[in-house]
């Protein structure tokens, strides 16, 4: 499977169940400052936690869940801002992914076409850590494009802020600042000019829009809101083929 990516987004009003005062819903929305975080009052299963106003029927393709304390959810869909029964629900698990020590998931919607969309603790869940749930962001997307030809090779790190404080030469002291990010970059090899397409379709994504990065292999953990910090190069060769470079993604947020 090749990687996903989309900067498509929904724009939603969230609201919460309840909410701790000083992190409050509309913070799912901050994708440039994950680390802000939605945070409940309680811990409270079986229930709602958050609830997505899209103000229109949408057929969301796809949701990604990034940085939250629970390893299960149930995802529901209705027209109406009345719940007894939605008429759309699935129920996905959500993975710690080890690069950045974060729970999070790229969830793909099929035939979701509604107004409201809540997310929902399923019983018997516990929080991973604090006493409450919390969410860092959520992204709902319109579309995503899935590259036909994969990128030959995909290197990928993690680091986190860091700033050190030299004395004759010396480091004395090494602050960090914020949680783990992400940093890759796609790379690609020969491949027919005609199949070129779908890279400059990724270049031309706006570098001053975050987009999400999924690798779209076995593990759903594997996504990242991103912005490009690089560009797209193509070399023409002989025999109507090209040979790419590198595209390289920081997460952000962090």
């Amino acid at each position: 499977m090749g990687v996903i990516f989309s900067n498509d987004f929904i724009t939603f009003t969230p609201t919460a169940r309840n909410a701790n005062s000083s992190y409050p819903a509309t913070n799912i929305s901050e994708r440039w400052h994950l680390i802000r975080t939605f945070k409940s009052a309680d811990a409270t299963a079986n229930d709602w936690l958050l609830k997505l106003d899209m103000a229109s029927a949408q057929t969301v393709a796809a949701i990604v869940l990034n940085h939250v304390n629970f390893t299960s959810v149930i995802i529901q869909g209705h027209a109406s801002d009345s719940w007894g029964s939605p008429s759309f629900t699935t129920t996905v698990s959500i993975s710690q992914d080890p690069a950045v020590d974060r729970y999070k998931a790229f969830i793909p919607l099929t035939a979701f076409n509604y107004r409201y969309l809540r997310i929902f603790i399923p019983t018997g869940q516990t929080p991973t850590d604090d006493s409450v749930w919390y969410v860092g962001n959520v992204e709902v997307l319109d579309s995503y494009e899935t590259l036909v030809h994969n990128a030959t090779t995909f290197p990928r790190t993690s680091d986190v802020q860091k700033s050190e404080t030299t004395i004759h030469g010396n480091t004395t002291d090494v602050i960090t600042h914020g949680g783990r990010y992400f940093e890759g970059s796609l790379s690609f090899n020969i491949r027919k000019a005609s199949d070129e397409t779908e890279l400059w379709t990724l270049n031309n994504l706006d570098p001053a829009t975050p987009l999400v990065l999924y690798e779209n292999l076995s593990d759903t953990s594997k996504v990242y809101t991103v912005i490009k910090t690089g560009a797209y190069k193509g070399t023409l060769k002989a025999g109507l083929l090209v040979s790419g470079n590198s595209i390289s993604f920081k997460e952000i947020g962090l």
